[in-house]
């Protein structure tokens, strides 16, 4: 006899029932070595970045391996130089499809 598992509608998934809620950040006068090391420390692929208190922009395990390996960056550029920015945001009880959609 087969049994049936009774997957949730995906149009009743809100994001904040799917995303993570705890969030590392660093300033964006950090160095990319600093970066790293939180990313490594945190075992994350990514960490929001901050200028003023307010999110301007994303580093990520990609952009150290793209922008900072290819152009042969040293390990003390500030992460506001290789940051990926613009953010695009999404409130957290948004539908699971509009998150999806939009990435």
């Amino acid at each position: 006899m087969t049994e049936f598992i009774q997957m949730p509608c995906l149009e009743n998934i809100l994001v904040r029932d799917v995303m993570t809620k705890s969030v590392v950040s660093v300033d964006s006068f950090a160095t990319a070595h600093d970066a790293a090391k939180m990313m490594e420390e945190s075992e994350i692929g990514a960490i929001l970045v901050f200028e003023n208190n307010m999110p301007v922009g994303i580093i990520t395990d990609r952009d150290f391996a793209i922008k900072i390996t290819a152009h042969a960056y040293p390990v003390d550029t500030p992460v506001r130089r290789v940051m990926s920015s613009l953010l695009i945001t999404i409130p957290s009880d948004s539908n699971f499809w509009n998150a999806a959609n939009l990435m």
